[in-house]
């Protein structure tokens, strides 16, 4: 049976530093944990990068204790990186996801992570529609899924 690779966006990294981020994450999740036979599934730095990025916000925001982050960082980085395979990060990542910048889409996390898996020739599962849409609208290689589409190829 041929493996799909997927790269995840960094909403379905962020449960693993204990970050609540929803029921269609979490759903999404045990998926991939029940199918995982079907699926090779990668991170890259951005999406720990990002991760620690949110916790900081949190912490600012009085919503997480000091000591807790760090617990939460330590818990997710060390799960995210035993856990999943390491997407490579060739150098033409950061020209793709500067060109993305230009054409007008200002996440640069979605442009790195994006790029990472296009140049990996893997899906991007996101749940970000807006996203795919820029990309489909710029007839840009379509090689983001969202958790529907995920859904519906394990049918």
């Amino acid at each position: 049976m041929k493996h799909v690779s997927i790269l995840l966006d960094t909403s379905f990294i962020l449960p693993s530093f204990r970050i609540d981020v929803g029921d269609e994450v979490n759903k999404v999740l045990r998926i991939l944990n029940k199918y995982g036979d079907r699926f090779v599934v990668f991170y890259s730095t951005f999406n720990v990068l990002e991760a620690l990025l949110v916790i900081i916000r949190e912490v600012r925001r009085g919503n997480i204790k000091f000591d807790e982050a760090k617990e939460a960082i330590e818990f997710g980085a060390i799960n995210t990186m035993m856990k999943l395979q390491k997407a490579p990060e060739p150098p033409q990542v950061y020209v793709l996801a500067f060109s993305l910048y230009s054409m007008g889409h200002k996440d640069l996390f979605d442009n790195l992570l994006y790029s990472v898996a296009l140049v990996n020739d893997i899906k991007f599962l996101t749940m970000d529609y807006e996203f795919k849409e820029f990309i489909k609208s710029n007839k840009l290689n379509d090689t983001i899924i969202t958790p529907k589409e995920l859904m519906e190829s394990l049918s």
